[in-house]
């Protein structure tokens, strides 16, 4: 299993850090991160990393704009995430038939927007999402009202989000998988969202799983019927 540093240029040319795992198949599943970048967690990933690439399929993770190793700026920024996984997506176009998103946590927002722009993307995989601000877990609620009322670009990010997040203009497979105690994550989030969803859709809850849902332990939970998911025809 070779790791590839790769760099794609963003839509206002900055450089976006990716790391890239080609495999065997004509499936590339591409990760997208919540509020950590992938460049931090890489190594504690690793057990996953290889479990995804025992199933021959390419991986590709990155930074969006302003996280870890990529160039720019922006936190709460779904919109800029969004061209982000667009230049990904062109980077790689007719080079897999199966492109796999792959949102976690508040990444699936632009997943999700993302595989309803995007026609290359044929599954979508939503990981413990946050997508309703009225599911906010008590201890963060404060902090995000008040980054709403205060802070212009959560303002604006957020009115972007409830704009563009169409659940019923999802057409492409679905899975959902939540940990049952994510102490971050609401899990009433991704089941609130999986019952709204008319595609073909799978919801999994992992028993006691938490948000980050990293340690190894919960790989023979849950990684059977991912498995099976990602290579199903």
């Amino acid at each position: 299993m070779k790791e590839q540093h790769i760099i794609i240029k963003n839509n206002k040319g900055q450089n976006l850090a990716g790391f890239f795992y080609e495999n065997r198949l004509d499936t590339l599943i591409i990760f997208c991160h919540g509020t950590d970048s992938f460049s931090q967690h890489l190594e504690s990933m690793q057990p996953f990393i290889r479990a995804y690439y025992g199933l021959g399929i390419s991986l590709f993770f990155f930074d969006f704009t302003g996280y870890g190793k990529s160039e720019g700026k922006g936190v709460f920024n779904h919109s800029q995430r969004v061209y982000d996984i667009g230049s990904v997506v062109a980077h790689f176009r007719g080079t897999y038939k199966k492109i796999i998103l792959c949102g976690v946590s508040l990444g699936v927002i632009a997943a999700t927007i993302a595989a309803i722009t995007y026609k290359e993307i044929t599954k979508l995989y939503l990981v413990n999402g946050y997508y309703y601000l009225r599911f906010t877990s008590p201890r963060f609620y404060l902090m995000i009202f008040f980054g709403f009322l205060f802070n212009k670009e959560v303002r604006e990010e957020s009115l972007y989000a409830w704009k563009n997040l169409h659940y019923e203009k999802i057409t492409i497979p679905t899975l959902i998988v939540v940990g049952e105690k994510d102490q971050i994550v609401n899990p009433k989030q991704s089941i609130t969202f999986y019952n709204q969803l008319k595609c073909k859709k799978q919801l999994l809850v992992v028993p006691n799983g938490d948000h980050a849902l990293l340690d190894p332990k919960y790989i023979p939970k849950y990684f059977p019927t991912v498995k099976q998911w990602i290579l199903e025809k």
